[in-house]
């Protein structure tokens, strides 16, 4: 059977760039006093903690839009570059043990610092967390924080039903508690420093059992903001909402169709405040208005769902849904005529083992030409009534090929985490390795719009806990070497570490999700400036053009046409002399080509399982890059992505051996229209 794998090393670059442009954007939403509309200088840190063991996460990003400059009275304190015009990056490259530096970075009349600390070598790890013993309150965002003051990295850990984030950090910082289970206490553990001098500091956090009468557990009146005119809700979804109640720290909205109104029809609602919503009979069943993440107390099953509305049951559906694949519609009564806002409510009881709700709202006719309207959405403990039952469905993972290979020279492992905001433990993704080539042969994972809902990227790279280091490319810190990589001593070629998985496909600095990207696992070695940019390309137009809201299916993939170009991992430079780590370097199978391969629904909204669509409602593609510095298709090392890179997923399949998207007809594999996939 055939093989293949795929990654590039300009996109690792766009990675580092976009996570530092988006850290600087987070604190880029206003201006200082002495700062002018026409120039304007930030920095992304004011205090840097020296990491000799993480040489990644010492990095101060610069925003301005003129020339500036670098300096320190510190002579211990070496940095890179000293200078520079607009955005960059400055790198702490030494500070001496135990000393403290200031940075001072100038552009113009404009001036930043940054106090870098180094803890010494003989200096104990110090730790303190604030408070002791922390009160969980879901409707508190500050009085859920714990204060870190620490000289060292440190990493935290928890019991179980216990939310945090970040989950590691250095130096001083904070952590927030985003979710407990009510009624009990849980320990919340953070741990700084390696091996001996390792120091542990706790804290419980305990979450009362709430009071069950009149218990508000998600409400929102759209009124934070007074909308002028209209606002559309999938341009616009921070502005009007003002989730409240015990379950809506996490909430967030999404729509397709909907607006924010405010308006003399509005006037005559029942409902609150100035905004209401209006959801139009448009784009063949696409509309929606979606809550996500109202997080459900452990002691309550009965609820009662409410608004102001003015619509019939039969102009609307209203589904609940425990995890946006499995929906299911709730009875109700709506208003008495169309067109006439009433307040309307209807209960339900939900089975056990529910934490968290999503409701979804759909235009259910054609017919009224102004569509729905709504306002004053309420969720509250107590009433019950219909029966919900989330049924299960076991279905295969769309994206997992047929052939899993978990014997012999390959491992298969899936990868689980918690994405940022809206804590839904989910598969990040599963990879099938080759450790006789150390190299993946193929990551197959979902992608939706909850795994990018954090900014930044963790740039820790590490092995595999699945995996030994005979198993698979070291291409992360080991023996007490930091800077590891692989490399052909024939051609002079040092392998970038290339993401099959793109790093900023699990957004989100510091987490879990983010993380497992580093994994050994994901990484293949990769090079060459045409295979780069193609590959770049592609990456970037499945996030901005292929996600939609029924989950785009994804594998990428390494394939082996030969197995000529052989690399050691292991290896680093001193001094201009290229190193093998004993005991550690071994040979390295460099893949010839890459691949990806995709699948969705055509509308992107049906809210239906792949297995149940009709093949009409699918659509599947693949693309297909040589790993190359000049691109054989165009002859160029600038290539631009085409329909020439395109192949159906069935020819694919014949190329590699494997099945990929085994539930779906090969009607729908066999072909494809690049007009469906913008190209």
């Amino acid at each position: 059977m055939k093989q293949t794998l795929f990654h590039s090393s300009s996109l690792l670059r766009l990675c580092f760039v976009l996570a530092s442009g988006l850290l600087l954007l987070a604190g880029a939403c206003s201006k200082s006093d002495e700062e002018s509309a026409e120039s304007y200088l930030r920095l992304s840190v004011e205090k840097l903690l020296y990491n000799e063991a993480l040489a990644d996460v010492n990095v101060i990003g610069v925003e301005t839009d003129g020339a500036w400059s670098a300096s320190s009275d510190e002579e211990s304190l070496r940095f890179e570059p000293t200078e520079g015009v607009g955005p960059a990056t400055i790198r702490i490259l030494d500070l001496e043990p135990g000393r403290t530096a200031e940075l001072v970075v100038t552009s113009g009349a404009l001036e930043r610092r940054v106090t870098v600390t180094r803890r010494g070598g003989n200096e104990p790890v110090e730790l303190t967390l604030s408070p002791e013993r922390l009160r969980f309150d879901p409707s508190s965002g500050d009085g859920n924080r714990i204060e870190v003051r620490c000289n060292a990295p440190w990493s935290v850990s928890a019991d179980e039903g216990l939310r945090f984030t970040p989950a590691s950090g250095s130096g001083d910082g904070t952590i927030e508690v985003t979710g407990a289970v009510e009624g009990a206490t849980l320990t919340l553990t953070v741990t700084a420093g390696e091996g001996d001098e390792a120091v542990s500091r706790s804290v419980e956090v305990s979450y009362e059992a709430q009071a069950e009468p009149g218990r508000i557990i998600y409400a929102d009146d759209f009124d934070l903001t007074p909308v002028e005119g209209t606002v559309w809700v999938n341009q616009d979804a921070v502005s009007w909402p003002e989730p409240e109640g015990e379950g809506a720290s996490g909430v967030t909205y999404e729509g397709l169709y909907t607006q924010v109104r405010s308006d003399s029809y509005g006037s005559a609602s029942v409902g609150s405040g100035e905004n209401y919503l209006r959801l139009y009979y448009e784009g063949g069943g696409g509309p929606y208005f979606l809550v996500r993440g109202i997080r459900l107390p452990a002691d309550v099953r009965d609820y009662t769902l409410s608004m102001s509305a003015s619509f019939t049951e039969a102009d609307c559906t209203v589904e609940l849904s425990a995890d946006g694949e499995i929906w299911v519609g709730l009875d109700y009564e709506g208003a008495a005529t169309y067109n006439r806002w009433e307040s309307i409510s209807t209960g339900f009881t939900l089975p056990d083992g529910v934490s968290e709700l999503q409701i979804r709202m759909r235009p259910a006719g054609t017919s009224q030409k102004y569509g729905i309207n709504f306002d004053d959405l309420e969720l509250a403990a107590g009433g019950g009534g219909q029966q919900i039952v989330f049924a299960e469905r076991n279905y295969r993972w769309p994206e997992l090929p047929a052939e899993c290979l978990s014997a012999g020279d390959y491992v298969v492992h899936t990868h689980w985490a918690e994405t940022v905001t809206s804590h839904q433990r989910l598969r990040n993704y599963t990879y099938c390795y080759d450790t006789r080539r150390h190299c993946p042969l193929w990551i197959a994972h979902p992608q939706h719009e909850c795994y990018e809902e954090g900014y930044g990227r963790t740039n820790v790279w590490a092995a595999d806990p699945y995996m030994t280091d005979e198993q698979q490319a070291i291409m992360y810190p080991i023996a007490g070497y930091q800077y590891v990589s692989l490399y052909t001593a024939a051609t002079g070629t040092q392998w970038t570490r290339g993401h099959m998985l793109m790093s900023n496909y699990r957004a989100g600095e510091g987490s879990e999700l983010n993380a497992q990207t580093y994994y050994a696992s994901n990484v293949a070695p990769q090079s060459g400036e045409a295979f780069a940019k193609l590959w770049n390309d592609a990456e970037m137009r499945i996030q901005d053009y292929y996600v939609c809201p029924d989950t785009l299916y994804c594998v990428s993939g390494a394939y082996f046409e030969n197995e000529n170009t052989v690399a050691m991992d292991a290896t680093y430079t001193s001094g201009g002399t290229r190193y093998y780590i004993d005991g550690y370097s071994k040979e390295c199978i460099v893949p010839t080509h890459y691949y990806k391969v995709l699948l969705r629904t055509r509308s992107g909204r049906t809210g239906k399982a792949i297995q149940e669509c009709d093949p009409s409602e699918l659509k599947a593609v693949g693309f297909w890059f040589t790993h190359a510095e000049v691109d054989p298709v165009s002859g160029s090392t600038s290539p631009t992505l085409s329909q020439a890179y395109m192949k159906s997923v069935k020819d694919i399949e014949e190329l590699t051996g494997f099945t990929f998207f085994p539930d779906v007809p090969d009607e729908v594999k066999a072909t494809y229209d690049p007009a469906d996939w913008k190209l």
